[in-house]
């Protein structure tokens, strides 16, 4: 029992820093692609 609750809860937590790492570029994105459309100067 113990090993596979251990197992889930790896699981959990690889989805959890999968789901974060995903917003955070998502995130990076939009924001890369607002700077660019009010300053295309830079690029």
């Amino acid at each position: 029992m113990r090993r596979r609750r251990a197992r889930i809860a790896g699981a959990m937590t690889i989805d959890v820093i999968t789901n974060i790492v995903l917003i955070i570029l998502s995130a990076a994105l939009v924001v890369y692609l607002v700077v660019a459309l009010l300053d295309p100067e830079r690029f």
